[in-house]
């Protein structure tokens, strides 16, 4: 099976073009944190007897944003299974009112990054990615994050995980007025080529990405190009 040199092409730097995405959020300005420091914090959601919870509270409520989501970043110790709860706990929150859209985004996504390190059970994970990444009333940019994640998880999963990861993507990839569109159609082409390299045995082989022809990835790049919803990066991530 053949997919277009275009879309091989944009398939080949996906892992590129997400992790610029996947670390978007990461630059504030200075208001941003003078900002955050002055900002009131709510009850205590999270057990402030552990690191974790202490770091997890800061988070939601803004404070010294930057240094947790460092601290996040380089998290050395091996999580239990105390740590890995208030994480997974975590990606349930409702952006605090007070928090501004960009710090909530970095501060999940460093979560989802340190919890990409536990590969031990990945069906959790994948759940509440795909009820993020489906939830109308959640943020454009974690919606995609979303989608971006579970690319990242689907060669660790099981089988039925993985056919849940490829159904979400499908349907978004088809979905020209979706702004996540390009994403996922960038997602199923890295899903196929790992398979091509050898990451993915031949014999194990996802049948949707068999049966995904040069036709079908045509007309689903044309779609999104020529929807009077896409935005001009949609149109650009396709084109590129």
């Amino acid at each position: 099976m053949k997919i277009p040199n275009l879309q091989l092409g944009a398939g080949l730097c996906i892992l590129g073009l997400m992790g610029a995405s996947l670390t978007a959020c990461k630059r504030e300005s200075s208001t941003s944190s003078e900002a955050s420091e002055s900002r009131p914090t709510q009850e205590s959601r999270y057990d402030q007897g552990t690191e974790m919870g202490v770091l997890l509270q800061a988070l939601l409520d803004g404070t010294n944003h930057r240094e947790n989501c460092i601290r996040l970043i380089y998290w050395k110790e091996t999580l239990s299974g105390e740590d890995r709860a208030l994480l997974m706990r975590f990606l349930l929150e409702e952006q605090p009112p007070a928090l501004p859209e960009d710090q909530f985004a970095e501060a999940i996504n460093e979560v989802l990054n340190l919890l990409h390190r536990d590969a031990s059970d990945t069906s959790e994970l994948v759940e509440i990615l795909d009820e993020m990444a489906s939830e109308e009333d959640r943020p454009a940019t974690l919606r995609d994050y979303a989608l971006q994640h579970l690319t990242q998880i689907h060669q660790a999963a099981d089988k039925e995980d993985q056919a849940k990861i490829r159904a979400r993507l499908f349907t978004e990839a088809r979905r020209s007025d979706s702004p996540r569109a390009a994403t996922a159609l960038l997602s199923l082409a890295a899903i196929y080529e790992r398979s091509l390299s050898g990451s993915i045995p031949t014999a194990v082989q996802p049948h949707e990405l068999r049966e995904l022809n040069q036709d079908e990835f045509t007309a689903l790049l044309k779609s999104i190009i020529e929807a009077p919803a896409s935005s001009p990066s949609q149109r650009a991530t396709c084109l590129n």
